[in-house]
């Protein structure tokens, strides 16, 4: 996945406390499904291929990291919540 320069992996690292390594690949999924998203209607779904200046252009931002850390809780912490 393409990262934009906004993207600051110190940040991300430091707010994933009791998160496993499975949380944090579900981070990932889900910031770089939230870009396709956004940028869907530049993408034909009906064509074999894709275009390469499209997906060159597509970057995963910050702000697709923090919607998607919001959704996950940390697993390691789930016993004491509840």
């Amino acid at each position: 996945m393409r990262l934009a320069p906004d993207v600051d992996l110190t940040t991300i690292s430091h707010n994933s406390h009791g998160m496993v390594g499975s949380d944090l690949q579900q981070i990932c999924t889900e910031a770089a499904m939230q870009c396709v998203r956004e940028n869907i209607e530049l993408l034909d779904v009906e064509a074999d291929t894709l275009d390469a200046e499209i997906l060159n252009n597509m970057y995963v931002t910050n702000d697709h990291f923090k919607m998607s850390s919001d959704k996950q809780n940390p697993s390691s912490l789930r016993d004491v919540n509840v």
